[in-house]
Parts: C-alpha cells; structure tokens; sequence
C-alpha cells in the first residue's frame, strides 16, 4: 500500500473529528464510515498511530457505524489478511465502550493465520517480535496479532459539537443507532446503484428483501428517502442533509 493511501485515511479521519496535524477537508457529502473502517484495517500495520486514535473514535462514536453495511463489505471486500486488525479495533472499542456491540461484525472476521506483531515494521527483528509478544494484552492474542490494549485517549478527539454540526449525516445515523435503517441510508449514500430497486438496495445494505420493506416505509414517512415509481419496480433516492454554514474548524 502507497504513502498516498495513508495520507488518504488519516486525512478522511480528521474530518470526522480526529486531531491528528494536518489538512481539514471540508466534507463534500455524507461520510462512508464503513469504507473508512476497511482502509483503516489495511493501513493499520503501517500506521501506528491509527490503532489508539480508532479504538478512541469508536469507543465514543461506534453506534453511528452501519453494521449490517459493514458486514457486507467485510464479506465483499475485505481479504483475509486484514480481518484480525479490523477485528482488533473493534474489540478493543467494545470493550472501552460496553453499550457498543459489534459482535455481528466481529463473526465475520478471521484472526491473523499466524501470530505476529500487529505493526510491520516490528516484524523483522526478533527482538521486536518477542517484546510485542511479551507486552500483549488479550485482545491481541486473541486475534494472533501482539499489540497493547492501550486504553481510549478522549483528547485525541474534536469536541463533539464540532463533529455533528459538520457532518448533518451523524445525526441520522445517530437516531437509528447501527440499525438496518442506517445502512440502508449509508448505502444509498455511498453505494453506486444501491437505489436501483429494492434487490440492489437489500444487497448493498446487508438485508433482505422482506427486511428492508419496512423500513423503508418509515424512512418515506419521516422523509429521509424518496421512492421512484418505475417500470418493474421503485428507485430510491436518500435525501442528503444540509450542513450548517459557518462551523468550519480555524
């Protein structure tokens, strides 16, 4: 994986509120937090400082993840290789956190196919191999990659009023707490042809036909989606909110 690619990831989370230095992007559309979550298990070896600064956004932000979303995407796109330093983030969050259940996630996830350090650059030196072994927590060993169970760090976040007035999607997500309602909303954002019907629709989100029925319903009713009457079926549209002006960071 490229410089670029991990530039890209630390910048994506520091528009949604972590104060690593560096550019502000000024956000162009609803977030795909999912998407963010699966770069973030690839990257993660290479860049350390992304473990801490996820375990901590998670620990406080993880019910705005869309989790039947999520599931699907760990199935679609994720390889085997980057499961365990997804399924460590995770773990760790839900244990700082225990309101958070990821467990439908984390069954999807495969530990690492054999132990290692969790960094790269910690893996060709023996020494370095036998003290992350030796100064591993639980969590770690349980996923066959050696790291601390560091615990959450609040200060390396924004305030929280400054993440959910810039992103106005945070707050639906918020409402539906990791509901199918959410991912089907996250998916309508971020998935291309995810309103093409509600076959498309049920498979981007991670749900069934006879699940997404109704709750897309209340979705109509409370205005968050728009349906299309077509020829052969529907096409759905998710209405984008608006972003309040003048809240951009100095």
């Amino acid at each position: 994986m490229s410089e670029a690619f991990h530039d890209d990831v630390l910048l994506r989370w520091r528009g949604v509120g972590v104060a690593y230095c560096g550019p502000i992007a000024a956000p162009v559309g609803p977030s795909d937090l999912e998407t963010l979550l699966l770069d973030t298990a690839r990257a993660l070896p290479h860049v350390a400082r992304l473990s801490n600064t996820t375990v901590t956004w998670l620990s406080r932000f993880g019910a705005l993840v869309a989790q039947r979303r999520l599931c699907r995407l760990v199935t679609d796109r994720l390889d085997p290789v980057d499961q365990a330093p997804l399924g460590v983030v995770l773990e760790q969050a839900q244990v700082a956190a225990p309101s958070l259940d990821f467990h439908a996630v984390l069954s999807r996830l495969r530990p690492a196919e054999s132990p290692q350090p969790l960094f790269a650059a910690f893996r060709n030196s023996e020494w370095m191999r036998r003290n992350s072994e030796r100064v591993s927590g639980e969590i770690g060993r349980r996923w066959r990659l050696y790291m601390d169970d560091e615990p959450p760090r609040p200060k390396v976040l924004r305030a929280t009023s400054w993440i959910m007035q810039r992103h106005p999607d945070f707050a639906i997500r918020a409402e539906f707490n990791g509901d199918l309602r959410a991912s089907i909303m996250a998916s309508l954002w971020s998935d291309e042809g995810a309103g093409e019907g509600e076959a498309e629709l049920a498979r981007c989100c991670g749900g069934t036909i006879e699940e997404i029925g109704p709750a897309l319903e209340e979705l109509e009713r409370t205005g968050r989606v728009a349906r299309r009457k077509v020829a052969g079926g529907s096409r759905f549209k998710a209405l984008v909110p608006r972003r309040p002006v003048g809240i951009e960071p100095r």
